[in-house]
């Protein structure tokens, strides 16, 4: 793909930052929904879109858009429509677009589910991580896996033909066995698209359930355990935590991994225009603040240089399995990456970590659960 052809389509991020409650492990900003909250909020990210309207972004078109969180789906249908309506008015949105709702089982009905299927929502990730329900009371989730079950199935009701649904490993207290629990409910409801993560802690907020995290072998375990479940099943491995039917990649974050470029609205929200990213403050207060001010909300920014351009280009395209097609690579960036990283790359190979072969750099079966390592060979210090 051609400089020329990448820069003519753009993506969407818009963070709603509201959660009923905040989830122990999760480490994205968000803040408990407040009555009046969501009317202020929403006033001043339409403003923060309505920026972008007078700029060059605008003859770009609009490819994917994603309402993360928070919880999105704590929206009231004439509030997600404000927020899309409002895409539609500021960009040309593609008449194929994707446009993914996260959203948590037990906030949706199935009448907001045909409201959002009707303001454009056409993905739908649902938030379930788990069908096992000791093991989403030890998450703290306010839904129960019958809860889940029924919401994906009014999903397909009313209509919704792209579904993913996200899955944890390293649960506390999870065994291969309660995993497969889940996996297993997975082979009867056959969503689109699955997301398995393993779970993270970078706050160990709550020791006494961090002692009873499976060891890195046990998470080794599980992460195999349903990765091989689901590519038997038929899915397509096409991404660390990322499995897909055919024709159903995440497009958005597809776009994440092959580099290019994306707008990010609402608090903590990041952007990268090829040349530079900056993030907003990951404070709503004072993101509504900075707004009212006719102030952008940025926090930071900073200057992407081609040097480091290449380097998170890499390091995106290994975390697609397929690979980096070594051949337009060179044609996008004019680096050849066999002669730049030429020790790096022996070293990993001699660790069996990456390989090279029919002009693709990929990640070996060792090298996916020890991607952090390799990644960490491409980034100067």
């Amino acid at each position: 793909m051609t400089t020329k052809e990448r820069e003519e389509k753009l993506s969407l991020y818009i963070h709603i930052p509201f959660c009923r409650k905040k989830c122990w492990y999760c480490n994205f900003y968000s803040v408990p929904l407040r009555e009046e909250l969501p009317r202020v909020y929403l006033e001043a990210l339409c403003r923060e879109i309505d920026y972008y309207s007078r700029s060059q972004l605008t003859s770009m078109e609009i490819e994917t858009i994603y309402l993360g969180g928070g919880t999105p789906s704590l929206l009231l249908p004439r509030e997600m429509d404000q927020i899309l309506n409002k895409c539609s008015s500021a960009f040309h949105i593609a008449s194929e677009a994707e446009i993914t709702l996260e959203a948590n089982p037990e906030s949706l009905s199935r009448q907001k589910l045909i409201a959002y299927q009707k303001s454009g929502c056409n993905r739908l990730s649902l938030g379930v991580q788990s069908f096992n329900n000791h093991e989403l009371q030890l998450l703290g989730r306010l839904h129960t896996a019958e809860q889940a079950i029924q919401c994906y199935r009014s999903a397909r009701e009313v209509g919704f033909t792209n579904v993913n649904i996200d899955l944890m490993g390293g649960i506390p207290h999870q065994t291969r066995k309660s995993l497969l629990k889940s996996l297993h409910t997975l082979t009867q409801l056959s969503p689109d698209h699955i997301s398995f993560y393993l779970l993270e802690l970078k706050d160990p907020a709550l020791p006494a359930l961090a002692e009873h995290l499976p060891d890195e072998k046990a998470i080794d375990r599980l992460y195999w355990t349903a990765a091989d479940f689901l590519t038997d099943l038929g899915y397509q491995h096409y991404e660390i935590s990322n499995f897909a039917s055919p024709g159903k990649v995440a497009r958005h974050n597809l776009r994440y991994w092959q580099d290019k470029p994306y707008l990010g609205f609402g608090p903590s929200a990041h952007s990268y225009t090829i040349n530079s990213r900056f993030w907003n403050v990951s404070d709503v207060e004072e993101y509504i603040k900075l707004i009212e001010q006719q102030n952008r909300p940025i926090a930071d920014q900073e200057e992407v240089t081609p040097h480091r351009r290449v380097e998170d280009a890499l390091i995106l395209g290994l975390r697609y399995l397929p690979g980096i097609e070594l051949g337009r690579f060179y044609k996008r960036y004019g680096v050849n990456i066999l002669d730049r990283y030429n020790q790096e790359l022996k070293s990993l190979g001699e660790s069996s970590l990456v390989e090279t072969s029919d002009d693709f750099l990929r990640l070996t079966r060792k090298g996916i659960l020890l991607s952090n390592e390799v990644f960490q060979q491409f980034i100067s210090s």
